[in-house]
């Protein structure tokens, strides 16, 4: 077996067994350029941004059930590349793949990037294709099966808390607050809730940031329980991306 150094270690995320990483409140949140995040950013945008403007893009593109039975099997993938959810949808969906796609690309590795995103992407699709929600479109369940990768390895993580650790941990976990509070289709739900979490997240960190972090990244699969209940196909991808981030990182750790 291949001894890993810490700074690699800190690259793929989650320490290996008896492992401990080095960590301090200096560290820089962007350790490299996010390579991944960066391309993936630039193509979805640009397929996002082009169905405003060339007709019929959107629904030859979208996540379609009746005409994935009839054949067309590639609408689960393109429908992550097209937006339903209209400029305010499409500005959101983008920005949060650019945020949560480069601070996720400092914890883990790239191959468990791309897995972590298009993999719970597609479990949130097929969850739709398959009754939940048979029509539509947008890289948000893409986002979600990745923040389930990172929200695998803030938990297995061991070291103390840095900046890094602690941006990823209340960013995901407002994320999926995001995605809950939607569900209920209230103006003001949304900002108060995020408001609050944030709030609160502070309170914790003043007084013990790694009870903060963990209480953070523990509220992320409750929000997917209560998705999953209400079946939201956002719900079935943050829960892709937990068994994925799981999976790929106890097959590393054989290695």
């Amino acid at each position: 077996m291949s001894r890993r150094n810490p700074a690699q270690s800190a690259f793929r995320g989650g320490a290996l067994p008896g492992e401990t990483l080095p960590m301090n409140n200096k560290v820089s949140l962007l350790r490299r350029f996010p390579v991944v995040a960066v391309v993936v950013f630039a193509v979805t945008a640009t397929t996002s941004v082009a169905q405003f403007f060339v007709t019929g893009m959107l629904t030859s593109l979208q996540r379609d059930a009746d005409r994935i039975s009839a054949g067309q099997w590639w609408r689960p993938v393109t429908s992550m590349f097209v937006q339903d959810g209209g400029v305010a949808g499409t500005v959101f969906n983008l920005a949060t793949l650019l945020l949560i796609g480069a601070i996720a690309e400092q914890l883990v590795s790239r191959p468990r990037w791309l897995v972590g995103y298009f993999g719970g992407g597609l479990v949130g699709e097929s969850a739709g294709a398959l009754g939940w929600q048979p029509v539509g479109g947008g890289n948000s369940v893409a986002v979600n099966g990745l923040a389930g990768v990172v929200i695998v390895c803030l938990l297995t993580r061991r070291g103390a808390p840095d900046q890094l650790t602690q941006t990823a941990a209340l960013l995901v976990s407002l994320y999926a607050v995001v995605e809950v509070l939607s569900t209920f289709h209230n103006a003001l739900a949304v900002p108060i809730g995020c408001a609050v979490c944030v709030a609160g997240f502070n309170v914790l960190r003043a007084r013990n940031t790694t009870l903060a972090i963990r209480i953070a990244t523990v509220l992320a699969p409750l929000c997917a329980v209560f998705l999953l209940a209400r079946t939201d196909i956002h719900g079935a991808a943050l829960t892709g991306g937990l068994v994925i981030g799981a999976i790929s990182l106890a097959v590393a750790r054989r290695r």
